[in-house]
């Protein structure tokens, strides 16, 4: 049985479709004109500049400069919104911890804020901030005062631990939170909003936001290579057809 010329490129256009795979990309937020803090206190061989940690490429400023919602710990909660305009988001991933995450003022499940991703189109999407579930303290060897220094979120991964560099060398940490998104769509903004006051009736524990990435996976190439080959079949058939 012979095979025509049409069906073999048909058969192999499906295989390289099949085949097609997206990389994701790293697209780095930056927090210039919104930090307000740093976390300069963590050691000095940590590194700055472009950064992987849990396998993502963060970019660190030299002065490791962050938004903490709270510095002082006796203002009202602040939020952090970062305008962004970066399309087919796939994930987004934010260095994030608390601080002053004393267990004497809230337990383990407390929710004390949110993060809203804004799209370009379709609903929001709003993920909570429970503390000792999907964020926890950021100086997780402190004996100072009992924190919540512990996670149960696989969305959550530690990233980095070390010594800060004073002389009390306390352990820190810091955590990686992934979110997820609906595939496809542009992502406009992202904002971190303490809530703590409100929820359990303290300014502690702070947020802190050390760096944000975006993912984007590009639209795949097997439906466009698909469509080509159906209409190369098709027209290879009618011409077929017409020499008849």
């Amino acid at each position: 049985m012979k095979t025509s010329f049409s069906t073999v490129a048909l058969i192999w256009l499906v295989m390289l479709s099949q085949n097609q795979k997206s990389e994701a990309t790293d697209v780095p937020v930056s927090l210039s004109g919104t930090a307000n803090y740093n976390f300069a206190e963590i050691s000095n061989n940590f590194a700055y500049g472009n950064v992987v940690l849990g396998g993502v490429n963060f970019t660190i400023p030299s002065t490791y400069a962050d938004f903490n919602t709270n510095p002082g710990s006796v203002l009202p909660d602040l939020s952090v919104t970062l305008n962004t305009n970066i399309a087919s988001v796939s994930d987004v991933q934010l260095l994030i911890s608390t601080g002053n995450t004393y267990s004497s003022e809230m337990s383990v499940g407390n929710q004390i804020g949110e993060i809203t991703l804004d799209f370009a189109s379709g609903s929001p999407e709003v993920v909570p901030l429970d503390v000792g579930v999907n964020i926890r303290e950021f100086a997780i060897g402190t004996t100072a005062q009992s924190v919540i220094n512990t996670f149960t979120s696989s969305t959550l991964q530690n990233v980095w631990t070390g010594d800060n560099n004073g002389s009390n060398g306390i352990l820190c940490a810091l955590d990686m939170l992934t979110i997820p998104t609906s595939a496809g769509r542009t992502l406009t903004s992202i904002t971190v909003a303490d809530q703590s006051e409100a929820l359990i009736g303290h300014v502690d524990p702070s947020i802190n936001l050390e760096a944000v990435t975006v993912q984007t996976v590009p639209e795949p190439k097997g439906p466009l290579l698909l469509l080509i080959g159906l209409i190369c079949t098709g027209l290879i058939s009618r011409r077929k057809t017409i020499s008849l």
